[in-house]
């Protein structure tokens, strides 16, 4: 399990740190990625909502399955 505290540097100054939570479960041969990325602001989450698939879930899949 990896737990951080996490922002933008588009969060404002009021804004809580985030808390990003990632845990791991073994599946099989095969091992299944957990997230929970908690305290997004609300202004930010439709920005950081596509930013995780588009910036890291989209590649580390093409990555891992060897495209």
């Amino acid at each position: 399990m990896i737990v951080q505290t996490w922002r933008s540097s588009d969060f404002r100054s009021e804004d809580l740190d985030s808390v990003l939570v990632l845990w791991f479960e073994k599946k099989g041969n095969d091992a299944v990625v957990n997230m929970t990325h908690a305290n997004v602001p609300d202004h930010q989450f439709q920005a950081l909502k596509g930013g995780w698939d588009d910036f890291y879930w989209k590649p580390w899949k093409e990555f891992l399955s060897g495209k």
